[in-house]
């Protein structure tokens, strides 16, 4: 049942009153995920502004990423479909848990953050070829990508990647090889990115060095 628990904050474990909730404040999975989390919240706290990551963040980066879906291979196309939902759940599951971490801003921003890094790599992005990485990552404003939330986030699944080039030299040497092939395509994208968000190339191939390859 619904309770405050030991920190304050109204939860519940039980799984049936976490589906009545979102039911109740008619939350949709999938395109308008994140619209209906600002309604729900402005319905449930009337005169309060709504956490900033429901529409500068989710709405802005489930749209870009529907634009970006066609250029991917196969299997970057499904890891985005499960990727976007795999985030929504894991959103859905935490506000279940602490409802009132929406009315903190930056606690909200800092929790929505947390949950990217499972729902990225559950939906299988380590697996990706390079190329469909570097497409992904460079959908990411520059902005948004180079901030410290951005970049927590870049190091933790770059840790990752690289542990499992480590552990698989096979899969790290038919990724380079791949990375190889399609280096005139990533050079473009590169280029393209630079211009339009205004970065210094070689910042940007820092960043993709040192979070896709585990290069220093």
């Amino acid at each position: 049942m619904w309770a405050y628990d030991a920190n304050g904050n109204w939860s519940t474990s039980d799984q049936a009153e976490i589906a009545d909730f979102i039911n109740t404040h008619k939350i949709r999975y999938g395109s308008y995920y994140y619209q209906d989390r600002e309604k729900s919240f402005k319905e449930r706290h009337p005169g309060k502004k709504a956490p900033e990551y429901y529409m500068s963040y989710g709405n802005k980066y489930l749209n870009k990423f529907k634009s970006v879906r066609k250029t991917l291979s196969d299997e970057g196309k499904q890891w985005l479909d499960d990727a976007l939902l795999n985030l929504q759940y894991e959103m859905e599951a935490g506000i279940a848990k602490n409802p009132n971490i929406e009315l903190d801003n930056e606690k909200f921003q800092d929790f929505a953050f947390d949950t990217h890094v499972k729902a990225y790599e559950d939906a299988g992005i380590l697996d990706l070829e390079v190329l469909d990485k570097v497409k992904i990552m460079l959908t990411v404003d520059a902005i948004d990508l180079f901030s410290t939330r951005g970049v927590k986030q870049a190091a933790a699944v770059g840790k990752d990647q690289l542990k499992l080039y480590n552990d698989n030299k096979l899969f790290a040497f038919v990724q380079f090889s791949g990375a190889v092939k399609d280096k005139r395509e990533i050079n473009r994208l590169i280029t393209n990115y630079a211009k339009q968000q205004k970065v210094p190339v070689k910042e940007i191939v820092r960043f993709i060095n040192k979070y896709i390859f585990g290069l220093k």
